[in-house]
């Protein structure tokens, strides 16, 4: 189930074959991503047919701060924008994600509760790989897990600048210090 919104990826409990367009933007898609590079072609074979295409309506949430993760994200079209609240429970916008962008993994890899909430912006679709895969694709190639631990560690210093020091706010409330 999606954990912003209660809908199940790609039209109900039972998951169809994707259809081959769907298929090759993804293939192109996760290419393109900042950790493409680093999946070993069998691997990416295998993860192809785990991702499921989902879509979000303008202002939809995708994900609660302070919610159990159970998903990764990658954005094929639209925009995502990711907002935190702040101890002053001011909500503010720390970035808007865009196509070939990602969003999920600092709490799967953490194993922590999100530290952001996500609404879309404008209509999104997207490409929702679950818990359990994600687990699977890190597992079975480290350099990516190694890639996104560091890429979570750079955006949770950012998310904290941005949200706290830049606004003169206290430090994000909830937001873990160390992975």
């Amino acid at each position: 189930m999606n954990e912003g919104t209660g809908r199940e990826p790609s039209g109900g409990g039972e998951r169809e074959a994707m259809e081959t367009e769907k298929l090759d933007e993804l293939k192109g898609l996760l290419r393109k991503v900042a950790f493409g590079h680093l999946l070993p072609e069998k691997l990416f074979g295998d993860l192809l047919p785990k991702f499921y295409p989902i879509s979000f309506a303008d202002g939809e949430r995708v994900l609660q701060q302070g919610t159990t993760a159970g998903a990764f994200i990658i954005i094929s079209r639209g925009a995502l924008e990711v907002k935190v609240m702040s101890e002053s429970h001011q909500e503010v916008t720390v970035k808007t994600l865009k196509r070939g962008d990602y969003v999920g993994e600092m709490a799967l890899i953490s194993g922590t509760t999100r530290n952001a909430t996500v609404i879309a912006h404008g209509p999104v679709e997207a490409f929702l790989l679950s818990k359990s895969a994600f687990a699977f694709m890190v597992k079975e190639a480290p350099p990516v897990h190694e890639f996104l631990k560091k890429s979570a560690e750079k955006r949770e210093k950012d998310t904290k600048k941005k949200a706290g020091l830049e606004k003169g706010e206290k430090p994000l409330k909830g937001l873990r210090s160390s992975l």
